[in-house]
């Protein structure tokens, strides 16, 4: 797997609460995917997912096949869970051998007194299990402004703070920079920094990267990017990419259409 551990997780969490929490007024009940091989000019079976509901037309389970030549065989399967005000609770993955399923990992959403979605803890089984939890902090504007993510240890029996990012915003709302720390010894040390400016009219300006130096014990400057627009728009018209010497590493150039779309870039 070319991801890293949490990455599924991170942009199932995503796709689960901002997607499956909507109701619609049609469900998809079956879905296949075909493929051309480059062997075979003919459209072949490749993928099949089928979908179930609640009584209350709610997605509960997403089973997964695959074409073996002749039939459809089952090979992973989603079940998904509900609060007690209908909100998605979580979600457990599985997956089949000799055809018997088995659990291969679960992610279970966190959610405050108020029903506020505000984590999730992913976990994975087998013979190398293992466990994390992410934390989120919002102010009154439902802006996020700290993740915490943690890390399970089987040997304590406890969640220990691994790193977090810390979030600040203008008074439009823009997010204007973040901070991310890493723990060490117990404690959180400063890794990285990203700074964005923007213009008067809420349009990205410059965004910067830093490091940080433990020997100096400051922040060291980066690569950045600059965002250029065409006069009285918002359509960018060049984005620079430069390196810490300030020296141009890229540039994208972009035209319009008549019809405002992006023609070239």
């Amino acid at each position: 797997d070319l991801y890293p551990p949490n990455f599924r997780a991170i942009v199932e969490s995503f796709y689960q609460k901002y997607r499956l929490s909507k109701k619609m007024s049609y469900k998809i009940t079956d879905q296949i995917v075909s493929q051309i091989k480059y062997d075979k000019p003919d459209w072949t079976n490749n993928e099949r997912r089928k979908y179930e509901y609640n009584s209350e037309n709610q997605l509960i389970r997403i089973i997964t096949q695959k074409w073996n030549g002749t039939s459809w065989v089952d090979w992973i399967k989603t079940e998904y869970t509900r609060t007690a005000s209908g909100a998605i609770g979580g979600y457990v993955g599985y997956t089949i051998s000799n055809m018997n399923w088995s659990q291969s990992h679960s992610t279970t959403y966190l959610y405050d007194a108020q029903g506020n979605y505000f984590g999730y803890e992913y976990e994975t089984f087998g013979v190398f299990p293992t466990k994390s939890k992410t934390l989120n902090t919002t102010d009154a504007n439902g802006r996020t402004t700290k993740s915490e993510y943690y890390t399970w240890s089987s040997s304590t029996g406890q969640y220990t703070k691994s790193s977090e990012y810390n979030y600040t915003y203008n008074s439009q709302g823009k997010q204007t920079e973040s901070i991310y720390q890493t723990t060490s010894n117990g404690t959180l040390v400063n890794s990285n920094r990203s700074v964005t400016e923007y213009n008067e009219n809420g349009t990205t300006k410059k965004s910067t990267s830093y490091s940080w130096n433990s020997s100096t014990n400051s922040w060291t400057q980066g690569n950045y990017t600059e965002y250029s627009y065409y006069t009285n728009t918002t359509n960018q018209s060049e984005v620079v990419s430069n390196n810490s010497n300030g020296v141009p590493t890229q540039r994208l150039h972009y035209t319009y259409t008549a019809a405002n779309k992006i023609a070239t870039s």
